[in-house]
């Protein structure tokens, strides 16, 4: 039995015209075994079109050359098998396939008229609020100086994010600010240390306007993508309720939504150090720590860094993950209320997807699986089997 791994691996290979005839060989009969099964439901963020060309095009090349050390011929029928197999795992739908009942490709547009009421992504959208209570609303204003905040100065840059610069009125003094997204936002901000965190939808980071003492501290709630500015002398702590995450110059992950069943720490580089109450743990690059909320118990596991990262990349990865946790993410970019009529639970879904579609495209694509619909009433979805 091959791993997801190693048949992906060979799925890209194939569409790259790289695959040697022994692994060519591997995926067939992974394909033929695969056939008389259900299998998970795959999702990618691909045209049908390119698709169905490149892999027509990669078909037609190994037939072209019969004497190429890359390609050989095989009988049609494995081939149109192959071909409807491979263009169905990589668009959206893989369903009881065999070899004498080629596949009918149900396409996202079918259901375009049953989507009257769409949804678009959400952008950048956050309320920054300053020391004395006063609030600005961060998706209105203009680049440049937005206010000057004890001895430092909050621009607006180019770009679009916050940045705290040194060189207040008053030196030395430091004071609180948060910034904090709703549903359908995100934000990045530039710390006056020069860390940089970039805020996931629905979440709120606050922190002193400039660093001082001992260690830098800051309050999360939701999830942020940290690059902490490097600085022996002072660690930089990040709170989340009861649990507090220690690193000295590093890139790291919090996922902390308060309808989650953990708290997840993520660390692509660096070293960080795990605290809550009498548990401390150590993480390295490409490991994960899991803090069960109800029970406070820390588990370290292996990280998949592009499920993890795929939010602030501008993505949807899941894999093998369960409706109700994709619709959770849904809710929170799109700003929608989650409904369930029937129980969903048991369904899971992998794949990739953009996160600046239209959610009637979001759902579409899941739809293709036929384990679960969709209904959207104004901003609620509901979801049915």
């Amino acid at each position: 039995m091959h791993s997801r791994e190693i048949i992906d691996s060979l799925i890209e290979k194939y569409f790259a015209g790289t695959i040697t005839p022994d692994e060519q060989k591997v995926l067939e009969e992974w394909y033929i075994t695969q056939s008389n099964k259900k299998s998970e439901w795959v999702l990618e963020d691909h045209d049908e079109q390119q698709l169905s060309s490149r892999l027509l095009y990669n078909i037609k090349r190994g037939i072209d050359k019969p004497n190429s050390s890359r390609y050989k011929i095989i009988k049609w029928y494995r081939i149109a098998a192959a071909a409807s197999f491979l263009l169905l795992l990589f668009v959206y739908l893989y369903h009881e396939l065999t070899p004498d009942k080629p596949p009918v490709l149900k396409t996202a547009k079918s259901n375009q008229q049953r989507y009257k009421n769409d949804i678009p992504p959400g952008g950048n959208k956050a309320m920054l609020t300053l020391a004395d209570g006063s609030e600005v609303s961060l998706d209105d204003t203009k680049k440049g100086v937005l206010a000057k905040q004890g001895n430092a100065v909050i621009n607006k840059d180019e770009n679009g994010k916050i940045v705290y610069n040194e060189g207040g009125d008053r030196p030395n003094s430091s004071q609180d600010n948060s910034i904090t997204t709703p549903k359908g936002g995100q934000y990045q901000v530039v710390l006056s240390d020069g860390t940089r965190v970039w805020l996931n939808a629905a979440s709120s980071l606050k922190y002193p306007t400039s660093f001082s003492g001992k260690q830098r501290t800051v309050e999360l709630t939701g999830e942020a993508y940290f690059e902490v500015a490097k600085n022996k002398e002072m660690p930089f702590h990040v709170k989340i309720n009861n649990m507090e995450v220690e690193v000295l110059g590093t890139h790291f992950d919090i996922m902390a939504y308060p309808d989650e069943k953990t708290v997840n720490t993520t660390l692509l580089e660096g070293s960080v150090k795990i605290h809550r109450g009498d548990v401390h743990k150590s993480i390295v690059p490409g490991q994960q720590a899991l803090c069960y909320t109800t029970t406070g118990a820390v588990d370290i596991q292996h990280a998949d860094i592009d499920e993890t990262m795929a939010w602030q990349k501008g993505y949807y990865v899941f894999k093998s993950e369960n409706i109700k946790s994709i619709m959770r993410k849904i809710d929170r970019w799109y700003d929608v209320e989650i409904v369930y009529a029937g129980n969903a639970d048991d369904k899971t879904f992998s794949g990739k997807i953009s996160r600046f579609k239209n959610i009637s495209e979001i759902l579409q694509l899941l739809e293709l699986t036929e384990d679960v619909k969709f209904k959207i009433e104004g901003r609620r979805i509901t979801v049915m089997q």
